[in-house]
């Protein structure tokens, strides 16, 4: 494995920091959203389905989204889905009726999320995943963990180049042996904005035997 980069002191943006200033509205509902649909924030309030999906009129006559974004309609839900870069949100029309749902990044289970299995690691030449240096001692020692989500998270393509599945703000790009971890029996999918997920082995996990390399990508 090729570790290099630095040590987990080097400096940079701490990924906890936050401006002063308030959010953008769009922002704010798509934050909102993300809530929802990946953590299942208001509950029985707003069903889902088993494929992760929710009406969008369960969403905007739920009170307490109501009360904080009350001029909120379809339309502008349509535009938080059709302006997102890194394509979070699936919206489709069922008869009229407008369904929408996040593409990845669950922390709720979601019986079938429509992802795609990956058996050939030549088709995905590029799996990487960005972290920051205040976790990398931790990391390079126990891997990659899903922790609270239901899927670790890979990007594909080369850091800066990628349109979902890593932060901007990363300092540090982690490169999959994919064909490794395939051929050992992890299970990888990708899902419709095309971010890299599994669930890693037995304990959740990405070994660091599975790193073919890391680099500082500030």
């Amino acid at each position: 494995t090729n570790y290099r980069g630095g040590s987990s002191q080097v400096g940079g943006r701490n990924r906890n920091w936050q401006s002063d200033r308030p959010l953008d509205p769009e922002v704010e509902l798509s934050k909102e959203i993300v809530r929802i649909l990946r953590h299942g924030k208001f509950g029985k309030m707003i069903p889902m389905d088993t494929e992760g999906y929710v009406f969008v009129v369960d969403i905007l006559k739920c009170k307490p989204f109501r009360e904080r974004f009350p001029r909120i309609g379809l339309v502008d839900i349509q535009h938080i889905v059709e302006s997102n870069n890194k394509k979070r949100f699936v919206m489709k029309d069922i008869d009229g009726e407008w369904k929408i749902k996040a593409a990845q990044g669950h922390s709720i289970q979601v019986a079938n999320l429509e992802l795609t299995p990956i058996t050939d690691a030549s088709k995905h030449p590029v799996i990487v995943h960005g972290t920051y240096w205040e976790n990398w001692d931790w990391i390079k020692e126990q891997g990659l963990h899903r922790m609270q989500r239901s899927h670790i998270h890979f990007a594909e393509g080369l850091p800066g180049k990628v349109i979902s599945g890593m932060r901007q703000s990363s300092q540090v790009s982690i490169y999959l042996d994919l064909e490794k971890a395939l051929n050992d029996g992890l299970k990888f999918f990708q899902s419709s904005n095309k971010v890299v997920l599994t669930e890693g082995d037995i304990y959740g996990r990405i070994h660091p035997k599975y790193f073919k390399k890391v680099e500082d990508c500030r």
